[in-house]
């Protein structure tokens, strides 16, 4: 099962995969989410609240299905996460990035998939790694979203 990262929300909604073109893709996501298969923390919700824009309001309306709430596990790990990885700590606040640990402690707490449009970081320097990076070390899977197209068969009819 899935667990989305910002960015795969925000990219895909503007650029990739707009609803108007991509309709399949959103109801695919909104799928899955119903059959608890999808999913992200609430950090990401709060980081696309800051925009108050046409993709918060969706997932505003399907947000009983798409927030994965924290689990003694989840927070477990966090921690372990942000000891270990300080420098992926952002701050809050309007654009800046403060849920990609939060994504990668949801998803290995379930077993799920992190779904990201990160690269890795080719630094060796740990403080300069991103979410594959992090996700790799800990033994987390992650995809890219075109990954999570392929893997559930969406087609995409124009």
């Amino acid at each position: 099962m899935y667990c989305l990262d910002t960015n795969v929300l925000i990219n895909s909604w503007y650029f990739w995969y707009t609803p108007k073109s991509h309709p399949t893709f959103w109801k695919g996501i909104e799928e899955l989410a119903k059959q608890n298969k999808l999913g992200f923390p609430p950090q990401v919700y709060e980081e696309l609240a800051e925009q108050k824009d046409d993709l918060f309001e969706w997932c505003k309306s399907r947000k009983e299905h798409l927030i994965l709430e924290a689990t003694d596990q989840s927070e477990e790990i966090l921690v372990a996460l942000v000891n270990e990885f300080p420098d992926m700590v952002g701050e809050l606040g309007a654009g800046s990035s403060y849920a990609d640990l939060y994504v990668i402690a949801t998803a290995e707490s379930l077993g799920w998939t992190v779904v990201t449009m990160e690269d890795f970081s080719k630094s060796s320097n740990r403080r300069k790694w991103r979410i594959p990076n992090v996700c790799q070390n800990r033994g987390v899977p992650f995809m890219q979203p075109y990954k999570l197209i392929q893997e559930e068969e969406w087609i995409f009819r124009h």
